[in-house]
């Protein structure tokens, strides 16, 4: 049976959940936080341009014990999310992506991303693919491989590992039944005669075809 890695390409729809799951847990994050700042009269865009340590305990100060209690859920919840997420980066996923069974691998070998390339990959390129009007990203609508620029950029494809698993194994099953058919023919066509030898047509098999 040929040993080749069976790689199936990630559909949009599936690039598209993961991209979502992706940005659930930042998203709802900076929108609880923003809450809590307006709630306690603190303009957060006030808070941004003029940010200093004394500033910041000012402001810690202004809030009341439920906001305080709800900003330190918020902080535990980001640094399990960040945490996980590295821990992803290293198989070439993200939270999003393993929640789809995706994976980022190399063009080249098919081999899957690692730490250090995901990083690069997440953190830097994704962003210039998007800084466009999200041009990088509505290109994986155009490409007939499915590829956003920060793919392109950084030769990769976004596959299916279940979906790979799945067409792998209808492949094994079906190379299992062919060879099944194969050796039912053989005996089907070979005699043993007295000396217990083996005669017959055996032209029909894999190796023989």
């Amino acid at each position: 049976m040929n040993d080749r890695k069976v790689m199936k390409l990630a559909s949009r729809g599936k690039r598209f959940g993961a991209g979502i799951t992706d940005l659930i847990v930042p998203f709802f994050s900076y929108v609880m936080l923003l809450g809590i700042l307006v709630n306690n009269g603190i303009d957060p865009y006030a808070l941004y341009n003029n940010y200093s340590a004394e500033y910041a305990y000012e402001i810690a100060n202004r809030l009341d014990r439920p906001s305080m209690t709800i900003m330190s859920f918020i902080s535990f919840t980001l640094i399990i999310y960040l945490v996980v997420e590295m821990i992803l980066f290293a198989r070439g996923m993200s939270i999003g992506k393993a929640i789809f069974g995706l994976q980022v691998v190399s063009i080249k070998d098919g081999s899957a991303f690692r730490f250090w390339k995901m990083m690069l990959r997440e953190v830097i390129v994704k962003r210039a693919s998007a800084g466009f009007l999200l041009l990088g990203f509505i290109w994986i609508l155009i490409d007939d491989k499915n590829r956003a620029w920060h793919d392109k950029i950084l030769d990769s494809y976004v596959v299916d590992l279940r979906e790979s698993e799945r067409i792998r194994r209808g492949r094994e099953a079906a190379y299992n039944e062919a060879v099944r058919r194969a050796m039912t023919d053989v005996s089907s066509t070979t005699d043993v005669n007295g000396d217990g030898e083996i005669s017959g047509e055996i032209g029909n098999t894999p190796e023989n075809k």
